[in-house]
């Protein structure tokens, strides 16, 4: 059961928190620098939720996520250090929590607590859309190893296949979730094909052996 927290944009004051959570939580050739999440923050604050525990008067951030926009349906390298204003895609870089509160559900929260913001913000009137959102958002996607598979698989997500971008040792497949099931204009669909989850593994490289 996760502990009583609060999920909201978090300010820039507490990147560094989130810097020191990202150092936490992933291998460091895959961790965002500071500077990276900072960038990010400048470009599209909407996407920067954190998570704050309510065990202290001053909530701790505990977890947050990082993203970009970009346009297309093909996830670059490129596409996880600069943000469009013009992208409809939603590229979903860090779902981040602190160690000590893994598997108590706030991953979870923080991919609904995301994908209501936009799909409310993509419903609401333009004139109070943040200045890096200039088209309402089809979709997120990220990129993701397999062993969080049953994290997006759990939380509406689709996979689409294994991704083009390569860090460390084992692949990386990309999952995604629509933003537009409530009939937002324009329809926005996504080209990628989708393929099952799949069900064993070659453990030598993580690759998924589909049926």
């Amino acid at each position: 059961m996760a502990p009583s927290a609060a999920y909201d944009v978090h300010p820039v004051d507490d990147v560094e928190a989130a810097y020191q959570l990202e150092l936490r939580g992933f291998p460091a050739s895959e961790a965002s620098s500071r500077d990276t999440l900072v960038r990010r923050h400048q470009m599209a604050p909407h996407f920067c939720i954190g998570a704050y525990t309510r065990d202290s008067p001053v909530g701790r951030l505990v977890g947050f996520t990082s993203a970009t926009a970009s346009q297309g349906d093909t996830l670059t390298h490129a596409a996880m250090y600069t943000h469009d204003p013009e992208g409809t895609t939603v590229n979903l870089h860090s779902v981040c929590v602190d160690p000590d509160y893994q598997r108590r559900g706030i991953a979870s929260l923080l991919l609904k607590e995301l994908a209501q913001r936009l799909r409310a913000l993509n419903q609401a009137p333009r004139s109070t859309w943040p200045p890096g959102m200039h088209k309402p958002y089809r979709c997120i996607r990220l990129i993701a190893h397999q062993p969080l598979f049953p994290l997006y698989q759990a939380n509406g997500y689709t996979l689409i296949g294994r991704s083009s971008v390569e860090h460390g040792k084992y692949h990386y497949y990309i999952p995604y979730i629509k933003l537009n099931e409530f009939g937002i204009s324009p329809p926005y669909r996504v080209n990628s094909v989708e393929v099952p989850w799949p069900s064993r593994w070659d453990s030598s490289t993580l690759h998924p052996v589909i049926n």
